[in-house]
Protein backbone atom coordinates (compact mmCIF):
# COMPACT_ATOMS: atom_id res chain seq x y z
CA UNK A 1 0.00 0.00 0.00
CA UNK A 2 2.68 2.44 0.19
CA UNK A 3 4.52 1.75 -2.47
CA UNK A 4 1.39 2.66 -4.75
CA UNK A 5 0.62 5.83 -2.47
CA UNK A 6 4.53 6.87 -2.94
CA UNK A 7 3.78 6.18 -6.25
CA UNK A 8 0.56 8.27 -6.77
CA UNK A 9 2.24 10.70 -4.51
CA UNK A 10 5.32 11.27 -7.41
CA UNK A 11 2.68 11.30 -10.30
CA UNK A 12 0.88 13.99 -8.59
CA UNK A 13 3.94 16.05 -8.16
CA UNK A 14 5.60 15.22 -11.79
CA UNK A 15 2.42 16.66 -13.11
CA UNK A 16 1.67 19.84 -10.70
CA UNK A 17 5.40 20.61 -11.88
CA UNK A 18 4.94 20.26 -15.57
CA UNK A 19 1.57 22.38 -15.50
CA UNK A 20 3.47 25.15 -13.10
CA UNK A 21 6.52 25.50 -16.07
CA UNK A 22 3.82 25.33 -18.48
CA UNK A 23 2.70 28.28 -17.02
CA UNK A 24 6.09 30.19 -16.12
CA UNK A 25 7.41 29.29 -19.72
CA UNK A 26 4.33 31.47 -20.96
CA UNK A 27 5.34 34.81 -19.12
CA UNK A 28 9.37 33.88 -19.58
CA UNK A 29 8.86 33.90 -23.49
CA UNK A 30 7.47 37.29 -23.50
CA UNK A 31 9.95 38.70 -21.45
CA UNK A 32 12.93 36.64 -23.71
CA UNK A 33 10.98 38.07 -26.39
CA UNK A 34 11.23 42.02 -25.26
CA UNK A 35 14.83 41.39 -24.17
CA UNK A 36 15.77 40.47 -27.79
CA UNK A 37 14.60 43.63 -29.15
CA UNK A 38 17.85 45.66 -28.95
CA UNK A 39 16.29 49.15 -28.90
CA UNK A 40 14.40 48.35 -25.19
CA UNK A 41 15.48 47.24 -21.81
CA UNK A 42 13.31 45.26 -20.56
CA UNK A 43 15.09 43.74 -17.50
CA UNK A 44 17.39 45.26 -14.85
CA UNK A 45 20.88 44.82 -16.11
CA UNK A 46 19.64 44.04 -19.63
CA UNK A 47 19.74 41.03 -20.70
CA UNK A 48 19.50 37.46 -18.45
CA UNK A 49 23.27 38.16 -17.95
CA UNK A 50 23.25 41.56 -16.38
CA UNK A 51 25.97 42.93 -18.33
CA UNK A 52 24.63 46.33 -18.48
CA UNK A 53 25.50 46.68 -22.25
CA UNK A 54 23.39 48.17 -24.85
CA UNK A 55 24.14 46.76 -28.70
CA UNK A 56 23.32 50.09 -30.16
CA UNK A 57 25.90 52.28 -32.32
CA UNK A 58 24.97 55.39 -32.30
CA UNK A 59 26.59 56.51 -29.26
CA UNK A 60 30.71 55.55 -29.98
CA UNK A 61 33.73 57.13 -28.40
CA UNK A 62 33.92 59.55 -30.75
CA UNK A 63 30.75 61.42 -30.62
CA UNK A 64 30.03 60.56 -26.46
CA UNK A 65 31.33 63.97 -25.74
CA UNK A 66 28.45 65.67 -28.02
CA UNK A 67 25.67 64.14 -26.09
CA UNK A 68 23.58 66.88 -24.65
CA UNK A 69 20.59 66.70 -22.32
CA UNK A 70 16.79 66.03 -24.08
CA UNK A 71 14.61 65.96 -21.32
CA UNK A 72 14.83 65.09 -17.44
CA UNK A 73 11.84 63.94 -15.12
CA UNK A 74 11.85 64.77 -11.39
CA UNK A 75 10.86 61.57 -9.81
CA UNK A 76 9.07 63.70 -6.70
CA UNK A 77 11.42 62.68 -3.74
CA UNK A 78 14.53 63.58 -2.39
CA UNK A 79 14.57 60.76 -0.75
CA UNK A 80 16.71 57.11 -2.09
CA UNK A 81 15.81 56.66 -5.34
CA UNK A 82 17.54 52.86 -6.35
CA UNK A 83 14.48 52.03 -9.32
CA UNK A 84 16.03 50.92 -12.22
CA UNK A 85 14.10 52.21 -15.12
CA UNK A 86 12.81 49.47 -17.99
CA UNK A 87 11.77 50.47 -21.90
CA UNK A 88 9.46 48.25 -23.86
CA UNK A 89 8.98 49.36 -27.41
CA UNK A 90 8.47 53.18 -27.18
CA UNK A 91 8.00 53.70 -23.25
CA UNK A 92 9.82 54.00 -20.18
CA UNK A 93 8.46 52.87 -16.96
CA UNK A 94 9.96 53.88 -13.74
CA UNK A 95 9.04 53.99 -9.98
CA UNK A 96 10.25 56.29 -7.54
CA UNK A 97 10.80 55.70 -3.49
CA UNK A 98 8.29 56.15 -0.87
CA UNK A 99 6.62 52.58 -1.61
CA UNK A 100 6.44 53.89 -4.42
CA UNK A 101 4.69 56.97 -4.44
CA UNK A 102 4.47 57.05 -8.27
CA UNK A 103 4.64 54.90 -11.34
CA UNK A 104 5.62 56.93 -14.35
CA UNK A 105 5.20 55.56 -18.29
CA UNK A 106 6.89 57.96 -20.26
CA UNK A 107 7.76 58.46 -24.11
CA UNK A 108 11.11 57.18 -24.20
CA UNK A 109 12.25 59.99 -27.05
CA UNK A 110 10.64 62.87 -26.37
CA UNK A 111 10.01 62.71 -22.34
CA UNK A 112 6.73 62.91 -22.24
CA UNK A 113 4.58 61.59 -19.59
CA UNK A 114 1.22 59.18 -20.99
CA UNK A 115 0.29 58.18 -17.05
CA UNK A 116 1.37 58.15 -13.89
CA UNK A 117 -0.05 55.68 -11.14
CA UNK A 118 -0.43 56.40 -7.57
CA UNK A 119 -0.78 53.21 -5.66
CA UNK A 120 -2.41 54.20 -2.25
CA UNK A 121 -0.27 52.62 0.30
CA UNK A 122 -0.63 52.93 3.85
CA UNK A 123 1.05 55.10 5.94
CA UNK A 124 1.38 52.92 8.76
CA UNK A 125 3.40 50.73 6.93
CA UNK A 126 6.18 53.07 6.82
CA UNK A 127 7.15 52.22 9.91
CA UNK A 128 8.40 49.00 8.99
CA UNK A 129 10.58 49.39 6.21
CA UNK A 130 13.99 48.82 6.12
CA UNK A 131 17.20 50.04 4.65
CA UNK A 132 14.43 53.55 3.91
CA UNK A 133 11.28 53.69 1.54
CA UNK A 134 12.81 52.65 -1.64
CA UNK A 135 11.63 50.63 -4.93
CA UNK A 136 13.73 48.55 -6.16
CA UNK A 137 11.61 49.23 -10.03
CA UNK A 138 9.26 47.66 -12.27
CA UNK A 139 9.50 44.64 -13.95
CA UNK A 140 7.40 43.71 -17.50
CA UNK A 141 6.23 40.48 -18.60
CA UNK A 142 3.45 39.50 -20.65
CA UNK A 143 2.17 42.52 -21.56
CA UNK A 144 1.88 43.94 -18.27
CA UNK A 145 3.88 46.13 -15.63
CA UNK A 146 4.56 44.97 -12.50
CA UNK A 147 5.74 47.05 -9.01
CA UNK A 148 6.43 46.00 -5.43
CA UNK A 149 4.83 47.98 -2.79
CA UNK A 150 6.40 48.68 0.56
CA UNK A 151 3.26 47.12 2.18
CA UNK A 152 3.99 44.01 0.97
CA UNK A 153 1.58 43.87 -1.92
CA UNK A 154 2.54 43.38 -5.95
CA UNK A 155 0.75 45.52 -8.26
CA UNK A 156 0.01 44.59 -11.86
CA UNK A 157 -0.55 47.56 -14.18
CA UNK A 158 -1.95 47.55 -17.84
CA UNK A 159 1.41 48.91 -19.77
CA UNK A 160 -0.67 50.81 -22.24
CA UNK A 161 -2.72 52.61 -19.49
CA UNK A 162 -3.13 53.97 -15.96
CA UNK A 163 -4.62 50.74 -14.88
CA UNK A 164 -4.36 48.72 -11.75
CA UNK A 165 -5.43 45.19 -12.88
CA UNK A 166 -5.11 43.55 -9.24
CA UNK A 167 -3.29 40.94 -7.72
CA UNK A 168 -3.59 40.26 -3.94
CA UNK A 169 -0.63 40.73 -1.98
CA UNK A 170 0.19 40.90 2.09
CA UNK A 171 0.36 43.30 4.83
CA UNK A 172 3.69 43.22 6.82
CA UNK A 173 2.15 43.42 10.05
CA UNK A 174 -0.64 40.84 9.36
CA UNK A 175 1.03 38.28 7.96
CA UNK A 176 0.45 36.91 4.33
CA UNK A 177 -3.36 37.29 3.01
CA UNK A 178 -4.91 36.26 0.06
Amino acid sequence: MKLRSGIFFAGVSLVAIVMAGIGASKANDSVAQAVSDPNGWAIAGHDYGNTRFSPLKQINSENAGKLQLVYSLSLASLRSNESSPVVIGKTLYVSTSWGPKYVYAIDAATGVRKWTYEPDIPEDVLQYACCDVNSRGVSYADGKIFVGRLDGKLERLDRDRQAALGLGGCRLQAGLQS
